[in-house]
């Protein structure tokens, strides 16, 4: 990207193409060929108005990778978090119903 030297304009870049996805609103669950079409032309027009310097890449191949790259962080950390969140909720639903059997707190029918 030329940007070796000035890690200032590279970190702005990724940050409002960041903040161009979510206020699109893409669904970062969905992988990126899967993307409606629309949005992403959105993204990259917006990317290129507001910054001239991605107008230099041909396709919006920078744009584009800068918002995979965060699409893809966001689907991974989403996906974390509900794996690590979901197995304790399990962990402490079954906690409760194991002391619930032993104080013979079961539910009458």
């Amino acid at each position: 990207m030329g940007l070796k030297d000035n890690h200032a304009l590279y970190l702005t870049l990724r940050a409002s193409v960041r903040g161009y996805v979510v206020a699109a609103q893409l669904d970062t669950q969905v992988h990126w060929p899967h993307q409606p079409k629309e949005k992403l032309s959105k993204i990259f027009r917006v990317a290129r108005k507001k910054h001239p310097y991605l107008r230099r890449f041909a396709h919006d191949w920078a744009t584009e990778e800068f918002a995979k790259a965060y699409s893809k962080r966001h689907r991974a950390h989403t996906n974390s978090t509900r794996r690590r969140l979901g197995g304790q909720a399990q962990d402490d639903f079954n906690q409760e119903m194991d002391g619930d059997e032993e104080n013979g707190d079961e539910d009458e029918p």
